[in-house]
């Protein structure tokens, strides 16, 4: 059977242009620029797929195709098992932030995350950012601190939910594009005079690390499996 070359090309056009609505996502969302895109992987070593990148990116950017394109993330992998320092720092996939409760304000928040905590009214289900999709993050530093408070004072500790998002700027962790990460509990201080709790997230090579610092100085750690 003889199949003409433009039939058969055809075959690749969804997978493609898939591919390249795809890349073109990502570098809009990043917040600096890309220098070059490096093809790995089996289908990277198609003729047609590394044409259809260059003709729409290699004004932009360089694009790279290394030897044995197939191999390259096998043996990513292999060094990183063996020298997981490599990975000094990683683009965020993901907005991650804490769930939180917050004042209900009256014309922003909608009525359906209206709760009564004390007779107070109050915001349920806040997502409180820590980092952006598209943000560098170094392996081992900490971002930024948050504090936050006990919603009531029958409170026994608190709960620390962890969301990641597709959106760069979620407001509530129940929207389309929000997951559930983890749930890391810490107790509250016996002491309940002005009782606080700062939480920092540290990214790891293929971790999150959530980082509590209590009022009276002692430090506690969760590790999340990062996807």
């Amino acid at each position: 059977m003889r199949i003409e070359a433009e039939v058969f090309k055809s075959f690749f056009n969804v997978a493609v242009t898939d591919i390249i609505t795809h890349v073109r996502d990502l570098i809009n969302s990043l917040q600096r620029p890309v220098e070059a895109i490096l093809m790995v992987g089996g289908f990277s070593e198609s003729p047609i797929l590394q044409r259809a990148v260059k003709d729409a990116f290699q004004r932009e950017v360089d694009v790279i195709t290394p030897v044995d394109t197939s191999l390259c993330i096998m043996k990513g992998a292999v060094l990183f098992g063996h020298q997981p320092s490599k990975i000094t720092e990683r683009i965020s996939r993901f907005t991650y932030g804490v769930a939180m409760t917050v004042p209900f304000v009256k014309g922003q928040h909608p009525e359906r995350k209206k709760i009564k905590i004390e007779m107070q009214e109050m915001c349920d289900d806040v997502f409180d950012k820590h980092v952006q999709v598209g943000q560098t993050v170094v392996t081992g530093e900490t971002q930024i601190t948050r504090t936050y408070f006990p919603s009531s004072e029958k409170d026994q500790g608190y709960s620390i939910v962890l969301y990641k998002s597709t959106n760069p700027d979620p407001m509530f962790v129940d929207e389309p594009g929000c997951e559930f990460v983890g749930l890391y509990f810490v107790e509250r201080d016996s002491d309940r005079r002005n009782d606080s709790i700062d939480v920092r997230l540290i990214f790891g090579s293929s971790d999150i690390v959530v980082e509590t610092t209590k009022c009276d100085g002692s430090v506690h750690k969760m590790e999340f499996r990062m996807d």
